[in-house]
């Protein structure tokens, strides 16, 4: 309950500074990436999201091994 009330108050920070002057867009942008970053790894998505990529290098790699065992059996 205290990270989802940690992860509540960093949105509302990063809502008071997208409101702010445009010059410091960049600024605000980069701390939203940040604050959206961090909740996508609190949640999960991160390590999903790596794990996804992981299984499929696995795979590409598999398909290329067993193609080239096919191959040197021809």
């Amino acid at each position: 309950m205290k990270k989802l009330s940690i992860l509540l108050g960093a949105l509302a920070i990063v809502g008071m500074l997208c409101g702010c002057d445009s010059k410091k867009e960049s600024d605000g942008s980069s701390v939203a990436k940040e604050v959206s970053d961090t909740i996508d790894y609190g949640i999960g998505v991160t390590q999903t999201r790596a794990l996804k990529k992981a299984q499929q290098q696995v795979q590409q790699l598999n398909e290329q091994h067993n193609k080239d065992l096919e191959d040197a059996l021809k």
